[in-house]
């Protein structure tokens, strides 16, 4: 959708940095908005256990390791 039918400019190095910039941030986003929902769960939906709505709680820990688990193994790749 953002290239269109140029694949020559996805392909160059401008396209790749805005691909990588563009993950890194929706990347952060996204833990961010999985954050402030958890937080109105617990706010809104008074539960007996500390964690609130625990599928949301376990979302929100694989979006915090997420990232730093494929920077190590896309490192890995290039040693």
């Amino acid at each position: 959708m953002t290239w269109g039918t140029d694949r020559k400019a996805q392909q160059d190095e401008m396209g790749k940095i805005i691909a990588a910039k563009s993950a890194k941030i929706s990347y952060h986003i996204l833990t961010l908005a999985l954050f402030v929902f958890w937080i109105a769960d617990r706010i809104v939906f008074i539960r007996k256990d500390d964690f609130g709505n625990l599928s949301l709680f376990l979302a929100l820990c694989f979006c915090l390791v997420l990232y730093p688990v494929v920077q190590l193994f896309y490192v890995r790749r290039f040693k």
